[in-house]
C-alpha cells in the first residue's frame, strides 16, 4: 500500500460576497492543494486548468518561450494519476484569503496565485493601509 501525506490549509474568503474575493480563495486552493494532489487523484491527472492557465499567460506576458509550469506528457498522466492507495490529511486551519493584484514582472509562486492570506479565522482583518 502507498500513500501520500499532504499538509492542507482550507482557504477562507475575506469576503464571502464578492465573486472576485471567492475566486481568490479557489485559486489559493488549487494552487496549494489542487497542484499536488489533482495529478493523483483527479479525473484528468493533471495540474488544476486554472494553474495551468495563469502560469501559461504570466509566462508569456514575463517573456518566456513556454509556460513556467511544466506539461506532463500523455505517458506522465497515466503513470502518475492512481498512483497512490490513500491520501493522509495533515490540516490544521482555515487561513482568510484576498484577492491581490501580482505584478506581471514578478516570477514567483506567490505572485501566480494573486491572493494574499492570514493565518487564522474569519475573526482577523486585512491591514487596509
Amino acid at each position: 500500500i502507498i500513500g501520500i501525506m499532504k499538509a492542507m490549509i482550507w482557504p477562507l474568503s475575506a469576503d464571502p460576497n464578492d465573486p472576485n474575493e471567492v475566486s481568490s480563495a479557489e485559486r489559493f486552493y488549487q494552487f496549494g492543494t489542487g497542484w499536488m494532489l489533482q495529478p493523483i487523484f483527479g479525473a484528468h491527472g493533471d495540474y488544476p486548468e486554472v494553474m495551468k492557465q495563469i502560469v501559461r499567460m504570466r509566462s508569456e506576458i514575463q517573456g518566456f518561450p513556454r509556460s513556467r509550469l511544466p506539461e506532463f506528457s500523455a505517458e506522465q498522466i497515466e503513470l502518475i494519476k492512481g498512483s497512490a492507495d490513500f491520501l493522509g490529511v495533515n490540516y490544521y486551519k482555515g487561513h482568510l484569503v484576498k484577492n491581490k493584484v501580482a505584478d506581471n514582472n514578478e516570477i514567483s509562486y506567490l505572485a501566480d496565485i494573486g491572493a494574499e492570506w492570514k493565518f487564522g479565522t474569519t475573526a482577523m482583518t486585512f491591514d487596509q493601509r
